[in-house]
């Protein structure tokens, strides 16, 4: 005949019918009890959890306390979990020049190269220690035509084989064209270029002395007072080291 369960209500006992299994609640200390064919009892939750010891989960990274606790944290350098006292500590730090994390909405240092593969929109002010490279820059503003709202003004840089700064102007009743104070710490002197024109009529303005604080120019014909023409100088940083124009498969990798 097959194992049937069976009830007993008036003793609280069940019993398997072919094997001589009961499982009962005892009396004397109402805990659920197993009686097996030789007539051994034992609770029935020595029968379960972790080495026969029973009460179902008995140890946490090595903690063993009753009652046990998860919380979220922001320590050290990488994911981990901290487990002290009946606390499991989840800790996933921000991202920093020294710790692999998350990016948060505060400000924040980030170490290695990052490559985005889609548009980068920053609402706010870019601020590079180094060089930037692109293969186009321009700006992008509102238009300033009132007639035209809604539309923008795009201008791309100007582009050349050299980091240089320009200076322009006109001069008017003199023949001194008298440069910014800083150039003499930021240009080389031999890299000045200077390009004249005639604001009024045809005279052949040339230059006879460059220095770093001055340029001195001169004309064919006429009288000093008779000066008038625009100006645009050209030179080279050496603050930085020269633009290397051509750039070889090697030297493009990170």
């Amino acid at each position: 005949m097959p194992n049937i369960l069976t009830a007993s209500l008036g003793r609280n006992i069940i019993t398997v019918e072919g094997n001589g299994l009961a499982i009962f609640v005892d009396d004397t200390d109402f805990v659920l009890k197993l009686k097996d064919v030789d007539g051994n009892i034992q609770a029935v939750t020595d029968f379960t959890g972790s080495g026969g010891t029973g009460g179902g989960i008995q140890s946490i990274n090595a903690l063993v306390a009753t009652a046990q606790f998860m919380t979220a944290g922001t320590s050290g350098t990488d994911f981990a979990v901290q487990s002290v006292g009946t606390t499991h500590t989840f800790n996933l730090p921000n991202a920093s020049t020294s710790a692999r994390g998350v990016v948060s909405t505060g400000a924040q240092t980030i170490k290695g190269v990052k490559t985005f593969t889609d548009n980068a929109i920053f609402q706010g002010d870019v601020d590079i220690t180094g060089t930037l490279t692109a293969e186009a820059k321009s700006f992008l503003i509102p238009h300033p035509d009132p007639d035209k709202q809604g539309w923008d003004l795009q201008h791309g840089n100007l582009e050349g084989g050299e980091h240089a700064i320009y200076y322009r102007g006109r001069i008017q009743g003199t023949n001194m064209i008298y440069l910014p104070s800083y150039w003499k710490f930021l240009v080389s002197l031999h890299t000045i270029s200077v390009h004249l024109t005639s604001a009024k009529g045809d005279f052949n303005y040339f230059v006879e002395d460059v220095t770093l604080e001055s340029i001195r120019i001169a004309k064919s014909v006429g009288d000093l007072f008779s000066f008038d023409c625009y100006f645009i100088i050209h030179a080279e940083r050496r603050d930085i080291g020269k633009l290397k124009v051509e750039i070889t498969p090697q030297e493009k990798q990170y």
